[in-house]
């Protein structure tokens, strides 16, 4: 068993961190073993001997010293309760390279864990700097304005002061000298913080309306409020939204001014709260994790902005802080951040919904940006932007180049099929696209155009594989960034809008991107595959394209059918059709194969019906990468449009073969134009049907396949060609399901030919019974053989019964004839395009009783 690289490293690993050295080829190859074994369980009792012979060679070689310390950690494994104790000793042993020769008693002190040094406590800093209080240090800060120290709030600070100086007196006794540091956070102390508390809800329930604040203090509410922290003056509700929790006056501002500046600030903070909430919750998607990076790093910029602010306002740099001067300057640094909140997703939808939901939303806020004039704004739109769709865009590159799929948290629209699927099948099923509700794919509205060139990419590459083709054969053309600097560079173009320079360069990335596969796998299809011998194999087969080839194998099937014997023989109707194309050489015979089905509908129908001959099945083998092309999905078609052939040929060689000259020479006249009238009609109509079919549909349509298929792009293109022409020559052959009742009007017509040609049978041996009743009596096989059937021996009709027949069957071609022609006709009016309109025409000259 050869060992793989990763393991032969972690076993490098192993023995380098338990030696400290690097590993050794001995020990190593030592290591491998083990991993070799396949991990048996260890013998407990094999263990304790190998280890007590361990010890006794230490003795013999006079080492004493190393078998008392073996010893003595041996006593103390066997005391541990772990059940893979002999699996730690026995793995031990095996690593160990001549302990009783090289092993040092010694170097056990150098398992021993140095002394920790002991650890400073708050007694040994208290004693040499006490903390007394003496410079006031440890005492509460006021921090309310100098306007505000008259009326009720003033001796509510003032309290709040008496009160914080004599907890002060507690906190800082000398009995505790610990507990103003856990005040202060290094240790909670609960009742400090209830009393805290209990200050703070005086202050909200003793405040009026009439207690108006300064500017100073809404100014710090607010810078509070807006860096997400907790504030006396502003509250949030369930909804999100941040209000004032009473309302606030300013001094020397008009109510209305006032509320107007609250307001417009608890505007701002609720939308940064959203913004901030987002960026805290756990997302499980890669390209939502890059948008909370990218929100993060503008929020710490709003943040220094507003701590600059807050520092100016207290340090009193410059002219005094009033609103009317930051509020426009926080509108300012704020108004492109607060764009954002657009962007973020509901909880409500699922992952990939909000990864595809937040790259919209911030395509379409850079394109609305731009359009508005905002260049800074659209430029740090279009920033965030590219920086999730680089995420976005990272598994659909390695899909396009490498053909793998991996977990990316919803961002990749390509679902592999979980079920293993044959070869024929890797191009159509193994592969599917992600849709929607609505059918559309699981990808943003602008990569929609693009989703398919991306997915038959992917497809490409795993065909390659599949193909045997090395990885050189399919790394890509050229790579070319899709960054902001590159679509978005002011020196290329700065008139064009971003939607349009979007779509330009995500459409030139995908291109360039295209692996080398997905060009060049059509050209492998057509000169190792033989694709188009492929195509000329199943015009012979089953379109007949060569009359003499399918003469010769109709001829077969329909003497056998006369003349009584069991046609259904697979293994004589296989070396019929593999003797009558054993000339034509893009055909394989040894993939040609022919069966019978439905043998109960035989068995329904007459011996000598045309309907026998649908349940003939022609097989042909494609290999599995023309079965990509040639799905088996489209062989049904092929076969109905091979049968309707025959069945025409049937009628022909039955019209063509029988003398009516001589059937109705001795009949009366009436009989006889009845006869010769029908029979130029039936042949009409069958000439008429199979020329059409096989001159203006089924030769034009394989002429049309090879010619677009051999300049189409991909592989999908081919696919696509070859079932758009299948099933329009299904449609003009009236096979199709909505065309089902023509096609049966029309097989009856045919199998009005072998109840005519039987009639006419059965009047020939009537006129010529007693001259030739001997002939009957023969006993030669051959003539055997010409030896009339039931219907011919039953058919020794009257003048008058025989031109009711004809009459009834003149009757039923006419009524046949007149609803094929109105079904073709509806038909090429429903499909316009189709060569329907011609067999309509032809038929037009026949619908009509002589």
């Amino acid at each position: 068993m050869t060992m793989s690289h990763g393991i032969s490293s972690l076993i490098d690993q192993l023995i380098e961190e338990c030696l400290g050295s690097p590993a050794t080829t001995g020990i190593k190859r030592r290591v491998t073993d083990i991993v070799k074994d396949g991990f048996p369980q260890t013998n407990h009792f094999a263990v304790q001997e190998r280890f007590a012979g361990l010890e006794e060679r230490c003795r013999v070689f006079n080492n004493d010293e190393l078998a008392d310390a073996l010893a003595e950690r041996y006593n103390e494994l066997r005391s541990w309760s772990s059940n893979s104790k002999y699996d730690i000793l026995n793995l031990l042993l095996q690593l160990a390279d001549s302990p009783a020769d090289k092993t040092r008693v010694e170097d056990l002190a150098l398992l021993d864990r140095p002394t920790a040094p002991e650890s400073l406590t708050w007694a040994d800093i208290l004693r040499d700097d006490p903390l007394d209080n003496r410079d006031g240090t440890w005492d509460d800060v006021h921090f309310g304005g100098a306007s505000s120290e008259s009326g009720e709030g003033s001796s509510l600070l003032q309290d709040s002061d008496n009160e914080g100086s004599r907890l002060s007196d507690s906190v800082f006794s000398v009995e505790d000298p610990e507990k103003p540091f856990r005040s202060n956070g290094l240790s909670p102390d609960f009742e400090m913080l209830q009393t805290i508390r209990e200050s703070r809800d005086r202050f909200i329930k003793t405040s009026t309306n009439s207690d108006p604040l300064t500017e100073t203090q809404i100014i710090r509410g607010i810078i509070f409020m807006l860096h997400g922290l907790r504030s006396t003056l502003f509250k949030r509700l369930e909804d999100g939204r941040i209000q004032p929790r009473l309302e606030i006056t300013i001094q020397d501002l008009a109510a209305a001014t006032s509320s107007s500046t609250i307001q417009t600030s608890c505007d701002i903070g609720s939308t940064l709260s959203t913004i901030r909430d987002f960026t805290a919750k756990a997302e499980a998607g890669q390209v939502l994790q890059t948008l909370q990076s990218c929100l993060v790093s503008r929020l710490r910029e709003v943040d220094l902005n507003l701590s600059e602010i807050e520092q100016r306002v207290i340090k009193g740099f410059g002219s005094p802080a009033t609103l009317a001067a930051l509020l426009p300057e926080i509108d300012g640094m704020t108004s492109h951040i607060m764009l954002f909140k657009r962007v973020i997703p509901s909880e409500a939808t699922d992952n990939e919904k909000k990864c595809i939901f937040a790259l919209e939303a911030l395509h379409q806020l850079a394109c609305e940006q731009q359009a508005m004039g905002d260049l800074d704004g659209s430029g740090l739109t279009a920033e965030v932007f590219f920086d999730c769709f680089q995420t976005y865009l990272k598994p659909l590159e390695e899909w396009m180049q490498e053909g793998t799929l991996n977990e990316y948290g919803g961002s990749l629209f390509i679902r592999r099929s979980p079920e293993a699927l044959p070869l024929s099948s890797l191009w159509s099923k193994q592969y599917s696209l992600i849709r929607d509700e609505h059918d559309k794919i699981l990808a943003p509205s602008f990569l929609q155009s693009f989703a398919p060139t991306i997915f038959a990419s992917g497809k490409a590459v795993n065909f390659s594989k599949a193909l045997g083709e090395t990885s050189k054969a399919i790394e890509p053309i050229s790579k070319s960034p899709l960054t902001f600097a590159t679509v978005c560079d002011p020196s290329l173009n700065t008139i064009s809008p971003f939607e349009e320079l979007f779509a330009r360069s995500l459409q030139q990335w995908v291109e360039d991107r295209r692996s080398l596969s997905s060009i060049h796998l059509k050209a492998r299809l057509s000169s190792k595959y033989n694709l188009y011998h492929a195509l000329d194999a199943l015009n012979h087969i089953y379109f007949g394209c060569n009359g003499s080839f399918t003469q010769h194998i109709a001829r077969g099937i329909f003497d056998r059918i006369d003349r009584g014997k069991r046609w259904q023989d697979r293994f004589a109707l296989t070396d019929l059709f593999r003797d009558g194309l054993n000339s034509v050489t893009c055909v394989e015979e040894v993939k040609l194969s022919v069966r019978i089905t439905e043998t109960s509908k035989l068995q329904e129908t007459k011996p000598r019906s045309i309907l026998q001959l649908e349940c003939l099945r022609i097989n042909y083998e494609l290999p599995w990468p023309l079965a990509t092309i040639v799905r088996p999905e489209s062989f049904p078609i092929y076969q109905r449009i091979a049968v309707l052939l025959f069945q025409l040929l049937r009628a022909k060689n039955l019209l063509n073969h029988q003398s009516f000259q001589i059937v109705f020479a001795q009949k009366p006249t009436d009989i006889q134009k009845y006869g010769l009238s029908i029979r130029h009609r039936l042949h009409w109509f069958v000439e008429t049907v199979q020329n059409y079919i096989l001159k203006e549909v089924l030769e034009p349509t394989m002429l049309g396949m090879r010619s677009e298929m051999s300049s189409a792009p991909d592989i999908d293109s081919m696919i696509c060609l070859h079932e758009n022409h299948l099933a329009q020559a299904e449609i003009a052959c009236l096979l199709a399901n909505q065309q089902r009742s023509t096609h049966q009007a029309l097989v009856s017509i045919l199998d009005i030919v072998i109840v005519f040609s039987d009639l006419c049978s059965a009047s020939i041996f009537s006129s010529s019974a007693t001259k030739n009743s001997s002939h009957f009596d023969s006993g030669s096989s051959e003539e055997n053989d010409e030896k009339p059937t039931r219907s011919q021996e039953q058919g020794l009709e009257s003048p008058n019964a025989l031109r009711a027949k004809l009459i009834k069957i003149s009757t039923t071609y006419t009524r046949l004839l007149n609803f094929v022609f109105m079904g073709a006709r509806d038909a090429g009016r429903n499909h316009k395009g189709s060569t329907l309109q011609k067999l309509v025409d032809l038929l037009k000259f026949g619908i009509k009783d002589p």
